[in-house]
């Protein structure tokens, strides 16, 4: 029985040993790198069939440091005995006029505000500063002295500054400045500072909130450093004084004498706002001036102005002026602002003042010198240059949009610029070059405008244009005598509605007053079958009196002197006619001035003069008075276009630079006067040019003054070009106005050829693009007409077989654009030839300007260009002549900055640029250094929201691997971070979850990238920006950087096993591609130098051959681009047939999940179709027969053992 137990034992082990054996075998040798649920099964009929089995593989926003406030001592208790002044406050003087006290602290002068304002005037004591002194330690200046405790004393400064004087009414009350309230005060030789704005409910000025009776000041001066002076209640801001006053009826005056304000805002939340003084009463201000910038601003809801905004009480203003005020009137009903006053009345006088470039923004009633001048106001000798006036309702003029009421204006004038109503659509009427409402016995004698007047009635209902050369209305008992008007009148009109009442002199006329020795030579242009347009009056009514009137015909373009009625009073003429002197009656006073023969002879009632034959009636003013010294202006061109005259002041001169020679040929008249060389004085005829000299450097001639209209070439004007960008000038305060490095700025160059006698031929235009900007040729275009026309606009190419086409030089940085020829101003049809050109540029970040302060920058992408080409007059025998024409863009604008990061995007392993790869840039709103990723729980659409991400810019690579990002913009958007998440990856890589937090510091460059990498398992990291770095303003920043993609490729495995399952080394594979663009596979060729596939060329196909490796026959076709792939065995091992047919592979394959496989695995056996266990799964019951049947022969063997020993024990 223990022998059969022995057997059996012995017959188990064994049978459990095959069992083990054949179930865990498989495993041991299919154990592979792959995930077990990508095995795919492949049958074949084929000795060797193939078995696949898939392989996975800041300046951060601080806070604001909050200023020290150094707060004074207490002062001591205001004393009314003036001997213990000194004692208690001040550091030496007595106070009399001999010895004054001696003010040399903040604190002598906060004490001496204090004392005023206890009540001590300190009537009849006398103070002086002993040096400069600063009151930046002062947040709140109390002011010197109150409506009821005014400063009474007398104060020198001794031409010493006062610095940082800012702060709120610390009372209150209003009257505030400087001095709060002064009362028969006399100040004088004081430079103030302002470290601040100032603010008050009322009567607020940076010197002097309120000066009453006979109070005096002189020679003190305000440089506002761009601050304000802020009204927060009634009204009354000035930048000098907030008001002045007589009191109780005492008669006394206020004066100012020689002072002056420069950068400065005013502001006031109701009424009067004004650059030097609120509001005037009975004041009497002499040599005074505001010079301030068009960032300045005069901002009232009514009666806003560049230096009075009221005047009234017979206030009298004398050689006082304003340089480039800036006037903003809110009001939606009547402003009445002005470029020099808001209103003149009650008796009060203006004397030899002027503005020059005023900028008037408002709705009504607004003029470039006065608002209105009405209750017998007296305006002489004042006159406004390059006026700007826009309004958006009725009456705009170039001098005042309203004189009446018994006021007169003598000796004034207007030139250049523009007065333009900007339709509101009831009310579009009141436009006058000089005056839009003359009524109510008000005279304006010897005044002339040459100020353009534009009335914009695009979709306006009323009919009513009301729009005049000088005069919109002058009606009733009102009158003008010896005036005259150059200014163009233009109406622009889109509407339905017919539109009237349009003059070249005025549009209205009614009642008995009267308009004597008047004339107007401006174009007039009045679209959509008009009614009542006429030459000289627009629309006449009632019985006044128009006597010895004429308008010139040739330039108005227009025949009918009246557009209702025929009067007597008015003649036309022809330009030709209108320059000679025997064809004005003798009422008319003229004289003979040619080379200054009447120099000195004009006056008021004889104001007159002429160069007989050679222009048109001027004033005495004009040229009386004016030396060669005062107008040194240089003459390149004689040519006058569009009917416009000089615009200069009648003079001799001196020239400061040599001038062109000009070709001169008659449009009708014998001679012409041409400021050129020697007399100046040229024969000339229709038949052949003139040529004349060039004047020479230094040499001395006669100038024609303003109202010059020569017979010479350009006599029926001649081309001219325009060139304007989609930028609006600039506003410090009006975000919209920026321009940013980054922008895409658009440019248009409007070319026209005015001439009525001449085609222009040979046209070329030619742009000096800005150094730091990049022209974009790809939106070079041209059209036909005076504005830029989608649907008309050629696409320019530089093809040159035909015109249009353009030509670029990189270097010289010129772009030319060739036109076609251009011919003459058709006669019947008034039509202009015309085109305009556009192109775009980027502007790029060298082109931001530098600041020294909000208001004050250097550089700007301003840029010239030239007009070239031929005219050609056509006659009897033709004439040709060439003719060139200078041109800018006139932007003067500032570039901002802006924070622009370049990066190049390319692959990780090759040096291969890659397109298409999209970027999302956020800004972070909140304090300190964000953490974590962005994503749609964090971000928000509203920068204001407090620690979100705000999407700023997006962007997508170039074919060259270009990536342009812009981030912060300056000064709206400050440094701080930024966060850059790559929204999808080129085409065949791998899109990172991972993200990165730049930091832009506070001159706009990024100095620090870190890369934020995502939590999220299995998740594909993100690569790190490879940069280099420069210095710039001492500081290190990021200068190139890099960044790189994963590409998605995958591989081919090709293992190859006998029917054993022992490996096959030798067997060779070709491979081929899918090529989609010509639907047809492609063998392709492993480059082992660039670790790159290609195409095969010749030769030999690309083989790859099993090897042995680790007791495996294998081969890797590695570095597969996405595609489809086609194998085919060409040698098979030794003693093996080849495969009969290819087999395909695809990369990727999707999985069971539908998950792509990137990493393939054929096994390829011989003659069997078995579903391999799958790699890499752990059989636990395999293992466990293995252990079991271990166990059951180390039981067998011990067994056996033991009774080994048992027997031979048994035996020995």
């Amino acid at each position: 029985m223990h022998k059969k137990f022995y057997h059996c034992r012995w017959f188990i082990s064994f049978f459990l040993i095959l069992i083990m054996i054949t179930g865990f075998l498989p495993s041991i040798t299919f154990a592979i790198e792959s995930k077990p649920e990508n095995s795919v099964l492949l049958e074949t009929t084929e000795n060797d069939m193939p078995l696949t089995e898939n392989s996975m593989g800041e300046e951060t926003s601080l806070e604001a440091e909050t200023p020290l406030e150094i707060q004074p001592s207490t002062p001591p208790t205001p004393e009314t005995d003036a001997s213990e002044i000194n004692a208690a406050a001040l550091r030496s003087g007595s106070g009399t006029a001999q010895n004054p006290y001696v003010l040399t602290l903040a604190s002598d002068l906060y004490n001496l505000a204090n004392q005023v304002n206890s009540g001590n005037t300190h009537a009849g004591i006398y103070f002086e500063l002993g040096n400069n002194i600063d009151l930046s330690a002062y947040a709140n200046w109390p002011g010197i002295g109150r409506q009821t405790k005014p400063f009474s004393g007398n104060l020198n400064g001794n031409n010493f500054t006062i610095t940082g004087l800012r702060g709120t009414d610390p009372d209150g009350y209003g009257q505030y400045g400087l001095f709060g309230c002064a009362t028969s005060a006399s100040i004088k030789n004081v430079y103030l500072e302002l470290g601040g704005s100032l603010s008050a409910v009322y009567d607020t000025g940076a010197f002097i909130g309120k000066a009453n009776n006979g109070t005096q000041i002189s020679n003190c001066h305000v440089d506002g450093n761009g601050y304000t002076i802020n009204v927060t209640g009634g009204g009354r801001a000035g930048g000098f004084a907030g008001w002045t006053n007589e009191e109780l009826g005492t008669g006394t005056t206020v004066y100012f004498n020689n002072c002056s304000v420069r950068n400065i805002n005013t502001y006031s939340s109701g009424n009067y706002s004004a650059g030097f003084i609120g509001v005037a009463h009975n004041a009497e201000v002499t040599d005074c001036e505001v010079l301030n910038t068009d960032s300045n601003k005069n901002n009232a809801t009514i009666y806003a102005a560049g230096f009075v905004a009221a005047a009234h009480g017979n206030s009298k203003f004398t050689n006082c002026s304003v340089t480039s005020p800036n006037i903003i009137g809110r009001s939606t009903g009547d402003s009445w602002s002005g470029g020099f006053a808001g209103v003149f009345y009650g008796s009060s006088k203006a004397s030899a003042c002027y503005t020059t470039n005023p900028k008037i923004n408002a709705t009504a009633c607004n003029g470039g010198f006065a608002g209105g001048i009405y209750n017998s106001a007296q305006i002489d000798n004042c006159d406004v240059t390059e006026p700007v006036v826009k309004g958006i309702d009725y009456y705009q003029g170039g001098f005042a949009a309203k004189i009446y009421d018994y006021s007169s204006v003598t000796n004034c004038y207007t030139t250049g610029g523009k007065v333009t109503q900007g339709n509101r659509l009831a009310r579009s009427y009141g436009v006058g070059g000089f005056v839009a409402d003359l009524y109510g016995n008000a005279t304006v004698t010897n005044s002339y405008t040459q100020t353009d007047v534009e009335n914009n009635k695009a979709g306006s209902t009323d009919t009513n244009c009301s729009t005049g050369g000088f005069a919109a209305y002058i009606r009733e008992n009102a009158s003008a005598k010896n005036c005259y008007s150059t200014g163009s009148v233009f109406i622009s009109n889109s509407g339905s509605q017919k539109t009237y009442q349009v003059g070249g002199f005025v549009s209205y006329k009614d009642g008995m007053g009267s308009i004597t020795n008047c004339y107007s030579t401006g174009t007039v242009s009045a679209p959509n079958a008009n009614q009542y347009v006429g030459g000289f009056i627009g629309y006449y009514y009632g019985n006044g009196l128009v006597s010895n009137c004429f308008f010139d015909t040739t330039t108005t373009r227009l025949a009918i002197p009246v557009g209702n009625t025929s009067i007597s009073g008015v003649q036309s003429y022809t330009t030709s006619q209108m320059i000679l002197k025997k064809n004005y009656p003798s009422g008319w006073g003229l004289k003979e001035n040619l080379l200054g023969k009447a120099n000195g002879t004009g006056s008021l009632s004889s104001p007159w003069y002429i160069d007989d034959d050679l222009t048109y009636p001027y004033l005495y003013y004009q040229y009386d008075g004016h030396s060669k010294e005062d107008t040194n202006y240089h003459i390149a061109n004689t040519i006058y276009q569009n009917g416009n005259s000089i615009g200069q002041k009648r003079a001799d001169f001196t020239v400061k630079q040599n001038s062109l020679p000009l070709r001169a040929l008659s449009a009708g008249a014998t001679k012409a006067y041409i400021p050129y060389s020697g007399t100046s004085q040229h024969v000339i005829n229709t038949n052949s040019y003139v040529e004349i000299p060039g004047a020479a450097y230094n040499s001395n001639l006669h100038s024609l003054g303003g109202v010059s209209k020569t017979n010479i070439i350009a006599f029926s004007s001649a081309p001219i070009a325009e060139k304007r960008s989609d930028r609006v000038p600039w506003n410090v305060d009006d975000e919209a106005t920026y321009t940013y490095v980054g922008d895409t700025v658009t440019y248009s160059i409007t070319v026209l050829n005015y001439s009525s006698e001449a085609d222009f031929k040979d046209v070329i235009v030619t742009d000096n693009i800005h150094e730091n900007v990049r022209l974009l040729e790809n939106t070079i275009t041209v059209n036909p007409g005076v504005q830029y026309k989608e649907d008309e606009a050629q696409l320019l190419t530089t093809d040159n077989a035909a015109k249009p086409y353009y030509s670029y030089d990189a270097i010289t940085r010129k772009l030319s654009v060739y036109l076609e020829d251009m011919p003459k101003l058709d006669a019947n049809t008034g039509e202009i030839s015309s085109y305009t050109i556009s192109f775009q540029v980027f502007v790029e970040k060298e082109a931001a300007s530098k600041f020294s302060d909000r208001t004050t920058y250097i550089g700007d992408i301003e840029n010239t260009g030239l007009l070239d080409g031929k005219l050609v007059f056509t006659g009897n025998t033709n004439k040709e002549s060439n003719y060139q024409y200078d041109f800018t863009d006139g932007n003067k604008d500032p570039v901002y900055d802006a924070c622009l990061f370049d990066f190049t995007k390319n692959d990780t392993d090759r040096n291969l640029k890659l397109a298409g790869a999209s970027f999302s840039t956020y800004y972070w709103t909140g304090d300190g250094v964000p953490t974590g990723q962005v994503d749609k729980t964090n971000t928000t659409t509203n920068v204001s929201e407090k620690n979100k991400w705000y999407l700023c810019d997006e962007s997508i690579s170039s074919p060259d691997g270009f990536v342009q990002l812009r981030l912060g913009k300056y000064p709206t958007a400050y440094a701080g971070y930024y966060q850059i998440i790559e929204t999808s990856a080129p085409e065949g890589y791998l899109t990172p979850a991972g993200q990165w937090l730049l930091h832009v510091n506070e001159i706009a460059y990024v100095d620090k990238i870190t890369t934020i990498q995502s939590s999220e398992t299995e998740a594909i990291p993100a690569k790190d920006f490879e940069t280099t770095s420069k210095i710039v303003d001492s500081k290190e920043v990021i200068d190139t950087a890099n960044l790189s993609n994963q590409k998605l490729t995958g591989s081919v495995t090709l293992k190859k096993f006998n029917e054993t399952n022992k490996p096959l080394p030798g067997a060779q594979f070709t491979i081929e591609r899918f090529d989609e663009s010509s639907n047809s596979w492609k063998y392709i060729s492993y480059n082992n130098s660039t670790n790159q596939w290609m195409d095969w060329i010749s030769g030999d196909h690309y083989t790859q051959e099993t090897i042995l490796e680790n007791n495996t026959a294998i081969t890797i076709f590695k570095e597969l681009a996405i595609g489809r792939y086609r194998f085919t065995e060409v040698t098979s091992p030794t003693g093996y047939e080849t495969l009969l047919l290819p087999f395909e592979g695809t990369i990727p394959t999707l999985d069971n999940n539908s998950d792509p496989i990137y990493d393939i695995t054929f096994e390829i056996h011989d003659n069997q179709a078995i579903q391999m266990p799958a790699s890499g799964r752990e059989d636990f019951m395999s293992k466990m027969m293995l252990l079991i049947g271990i166990f059951i022969i180390l039981l067998s063997f011990g067994g056996g053992a033991l009774r080994y020993l048992s027997k031979h024990k048994h035996t020995t």
